[in-house]
């Protein structure tokens, strides 16, 4: 339903309004029902960022990483990162994601050099 140029789940998004506030509401729904719609609407750009970063997850963890791997072979990455990827040897890239020290940059750099690997 629409309110003027708003529709009503444009409304609801907003964190002052509830289902129930809205004017012309369907008031023979259950209030369970009420309130499952007004999660789903407040919350659906939370659910679908979430969603998105379990399939990223997802894709890092079937990125599997050779053992045979010399991590100091790999220009680029820093010397800490080096030092913790050698020491704990991760079996995929959602495990090297989870080590503390290892950067982002560093995630970047052994992606690019994996691909490399399989390109060869």
């Amino acid at each position: 339903m629409k309110t003027g140029n708003a529709s009503y789940a444009d409304i609801l998004r907003r964190p002052d309004i509830s289902y129930d506030s809205l004017p012309n509401k369907r008031s023979d729904l259950p209030e369970d029902v009420r309130q499952q719609v007004e999660i789903q609407i407040k919350y659906e750009g939370y659910i679908a960022r979430d969603l998105e970063q379990i399939k990223k997850i997802d894709s890092l963890e079937k990125k599997k990483i050779p053992t045979t791997i010399d991590y100091q072979k790999i220009s680029g990455l820093r010397l800490e990162s080096r030092q913790k990827l050698t020491r704990f040897r991760p079996d995929n890239i959602a495990q090297v994601s989870r080590i503390q020290g290892v950067t982002p940059a560093d995630i970047a750099v052994l992606l690019v050099w994996l691909k490399r690997q399989e390109n060869c």
